[in-house]
This record gives C-alpha cells, structure tokens and sequence, in this order.
C-alpha cells in the first residue's frame, strides 16, 4: 500500500470511530425522515433539507476538522519527520477528514427522501446532495442556495434580484458558471491550505 494509503486509510478509520460522525449523519437521517413524514416528499423536504444543510454542515465540518487536527498534532508531527512527502501527508488527511463526514450527511438526506417513492424530484435531489457535498469540502453557502431554489422556480425568496438570477443561471451558461464557481470553491482553498502548510515550520 502507498504512503497515500495509509494515510488515508489511518484518516478513514479514526473518522469512521468519530461519534461526530455517527451523530452528524443520525442527525440528518432523523429529520430528513421527520421532514419527508410531517412536511410531505417533494419539493417541501429537499427545500427543508437545504435550509438544514447550509447551517450546519459547514460549522460540524469546521468543528470536526478542527477538533481531529488538534487532538491529531502529535501524529502529524511523527509523520513529518518520516520521509513522507508533506503533499502526501495533506491529501490523505484533507481526503480521510472529508469522505466520512461527506458519506454521513449524504446517507442521511438520501435514505429518507429516497422513501418518498415517485413523488420525489430526482434533479432536485442531485443537486441538493452535489451542493452539500460541495459544502463538506467547502463552503459556497450562497451559491448553493441560488441554485436549488432557482431550481424549484423559487427565485422571489432572493428578493428584487431573483428575476435576473432566475434568467441567468437557469441556462446552459449559467448552470455551467454555477458548477465552475463550485469547482472553484474546493480547489482554491485547498490549495491555499496547501501552500500553508508545505510552508508551516511545525
């Protein structure tokens, strides 16, 4: 196994250990389920779902993160002074940090709204769980939210703009700038994260 491997395999076990994880996930499974029972499936569930997910998903994301890398220091310290390349080191804890967390919400939000049968919106649901994948990983909260509502023709809830917004981003271009600013919204931080921390004197 590679040196990437090991890491990523050392990340996935410890988060896969994680009662944050367990609880995050149960969390969302739980009130997806009230959501889809009480609220009705469809439209109602993924919208309460989204409004849930842009709250807390990125503050558990940040919670956890934080939380391992502290409790996680001395590791990380024993593994910089082995010949382990510190990009290796990075990706298979950036890697191992966000798949369980990822891997939890989307279990939680799939299970419920999958038993809501044929009334539920499949392009909807892709696109809630693509934005809040994204959100484990980053955090474009707003673009997240324009585009599952306009997605639902929801664009008045985003005030005197949501006309434009609607017009724009509901075509090909604006739906492909919407991806490419998501895309965008992984990539540069974590290569600013990187750079800090191929940087960092530890």
């Amino acid at each position: 196994m590679t040196q990437a491997g090991i890491i990523l395999r050392s990340a996935l076990r410890d988060g896969l250990r994680s009662r944050i994880v367990y609880g995050f996930g149960a969390f969302f499974l739980f009130a997806g389920w009230m959501m889809v029972r009480l609220g009705g499936a469809g439209d109602k569930a993924l919208l309460s779902l989204l409004s849930l997910s842009l709250a807390l998903v990125p503050l558990v994301s940040l919670v956890y993160g934080a939380s391992y890398l502290y409790q996680s220091r001395r590791f990380i310290e024993l593994l910089l002074a082995q010949p382990v390349p510190r990009r290796t080191l990075f990706l298979g804890l950036y890697a191992g940090l966000s798949l369980p967390l990822t891997l939890a919400w989307l279990l939680g939000c799939l299970l419920p709204l999958l038993s809501a049968g044929r009334s539920l919106d499949v392009p909807g649901l892709l696109l809630l769980l693509g934005a809040g994948s994204a959100l484990c990983l980053a955090n474009p909260i707003d673009l997240a939210r324009v585009l599952v509502l306009l997605h639902f023709d929801l664009g008045a809830m985003m005030g005197y703009t949501g006309a434009v917004f609607q017009l724009f981003f509901q075509g090909p271009l604006g739906m492909g700038l919407a991806a490419l600013t998501l895309l965008l919204w992984i990539l540069l931080p974590l290569w600013l994260a990187w750079r800090a921390f191929s940087r960092r004197d530890f």
